[in-house]
């Protein structure tokens, strides 16, 4: 027995180390392959299924997903292929905004479907990448300062505790805070421009960005309720305030730290190079060929004429709600005339910079330093681009000077085309028409709708004690102008993107771009 016992162990220690490893890698491997032979008879089908699955999903995240970013940087677009964001300059949107007419926002409710403008826009300028910090419409109307807002509003409430309102009845503005208070939780301009500059820039920064600000519906809605004057005063500060933060951004663009950098001379455009060492005097100068920092912000429509103002709070007497539509009106005018102002005074920059030369601007070379003020940045300021030498063989590295990018702004106008839109479709249900033609659009136009006030999702009534209400769906969703109370249809969204990414190419991108 002890015979037995002791052979199997005399027999492995008489092997030396190294025919113990040549003897046992076979082993080993053969045993490996059994067991993973046994793990697939048992279960590798559906192993498989499953890795195939995973992978097939990681496709549809990369591939498939539409450009709605609110706080992550979304690099290719579905509709930019790989060789055009190679061979063309990249253009990124960055859009900045409240939850508007136009549809910037992401809709919240199941039955939502299609794009919204900003999408529609990038995909209409081929960009290569969307960033959207416009809230989605979880949260309550977005303000463009809440502070501005609320500043006015106090002001308000101390003069409507301390007045008489047996001798001075419309002093009573107690129900302001009530029925039109800050949406404290909602981002406004400030906080979404801050979200974006914390976020960490792209590895390859963009070629060149557009900056959409889409502000002041829910401005409007709130101040039409204060007295004009007050609500005045308001769009004002606002105005100024919008640019107060796309110079912050322009600062910001100086930098290339910064997630707002864009490097536009990344790809070579030795024809601004040839412009600027030596401008041909009898060509007229085409600012859109230079490096420039592009503003787009779309006129206000009126938020009186959407069918949701029907559902605002009736103020308490002897405030009425013509007052508030009279408002709403006049300051929406008074809106656009201070945005057009302001965008001109700010693109006069350049001009006065011009005048002034280089004299206290900041000099080439370090990164600009951020400030929690916007600073006032003088585009004359040259600075100093070495060239690589390895691009141009047997010479010598060149340096050039250039100036900082030049102010251009868009003032566009999709209100102009829903008016016409309402107009029209008001017309042709009376029967009239004009010497201009309107009355005689056709509903498939591009905006022609047959039903202009009646939006095409309504809230239903419950039937029964058992239903409930709940959002009710058209049957032909395109024939109607308006989708819900306060946002356009998707028709009438895809063609004022198309109307703004038009005046976008002949305003701000030059025809390489455009062409690219």
């Amino acid at each position: 027995m002890d015979s037995l016992l002791s052979k199997p162990f005399d027999s492995q220690e008489q092997k030396s180390p190294g025919d113990l490893s040549a003897s046992s890698l076979p082993e080993r491997t053969k045993a490996l392959a059994a067991a993973l032979l046994h793990r697939l008879r048992r279960g590798g089908v559906s192993l498989l299924l499953r890795v195939a699955a995973v992978v097939f999903a990681i496709f549809l995240l990369v591939h498939l997903v539409p450009p709605d970013i609110t706080d992550r940087y979304h690099s290719v677009l579905s509709w930019s292929s790989a060789d055009s964001a190679v061979k063309a300059a990249d253009l990124r949107m960055v859009v900045f905004g409240s939850q508007d007419l136009l549809g910037s926002s992401s809709p919240n409710d199941t039955t939502a479907h299609g794009t919204t403008w900003a999408q529609k826009l990038c995909k209409e300028l081929s960009c290569s990448s969307l960033l959207s910090f416009v809230p989605n419409n979880d949260y309550d109307g977005g303000l463009t300062s809440n502070r501005v807002y609320q500043s006015e509003l106090d002001k308000l409430m101390k003069v409507a505790e301390n007045a008489d309102v047996y001798q001075k009845p419309a002093a009573d503005l107690l129900y302001l805070k009530e029925q039109y208070p800050t949406p404290q939780d909602t981002p406004d301009l400030g906080r979404q421009v801050q979200q974006f500059v914390s976020l960490e820039p792209p590895e390859m920064p963009p070629h060149e960005t557009i900056w959409v600000f889409s502000f002041g519906t829910w401005d409007i809605w709130k101040l039409a309720a204060m007295p004009l004057q007050s609500g005045a005063a308001v769009v004002d500060a606002l105005a100024s305030h919008i640019f107060d933060q796309v110079e912050y951004l322009y600062s910001e663009s100086l930098d290339e730290r910064s997630i707002a950098y864009s490097d536009f001379w990344k790809s070579g455009n030795n024809f601004e190079a040839d412009g600027l060492v030596g401008p041909d005097p009898e060509v007229p100068e085409d600012k859109r060929m230079k490096e420039s920092f592009r503003v787009v912000i779309p006129q206000l429509f009126d938020i009186s004429l959407a069918p949701g103002w029907q559902d605002r709070p009736s103020p308490p007497v002897p405030h009425s709600a013509a007052e508030q539509l009279r408002n709403s009106a006049v300051l929406t005018a008074r809106w656009n005339a201070q945005i057009k102002s302001q965008m001109e005074a700010w693109m006069k920059k350049d001009e006065q910079a011009d005048d002034d030369g280089v004299e206290g601007a900041e000099k080439g070379g370090a990164a600009r330093k951020r400030t929690d003020a916007p600073p006032d940045v003088d585009t004359a300021v040259e600075t100093n681009v070495e060239t690589d030498a390895e691009t141009d063989a047997g010479t010598d590295e060149e340096t050039m000077s250039r100036p900082y990018p030049q102010r251009l702004g868009y003032h566009a106008d999709p209100a102009r085309s829903i008016l016409d839109a309402m107009t029209e479709g008001d017309m042709q249900r009376s029967g009239v028409r004009d010497s201009k033609g309107r009355g005689t659009l056709s509903a498939s136009a591009p905006m022609g709708f047959t039903e202009v006030w009646t939006p095409c999702m309504t809230e239903s009534e419950p039937v029964g004690k058992d239903e409930k209400a709940g959002p009710s769906m058209c049957k032909s969703p395109d024939a109607h102008l308006f989708r819900d109370n306060f946002t356009l249809g998707q028709r009438a969204i895809n063609e004022l993107a198309k109307q703004t990414a038009r005046g976008v190419m002949e305003h701000l991108l030059s025809p390489r771009e455009v062409t690219a």
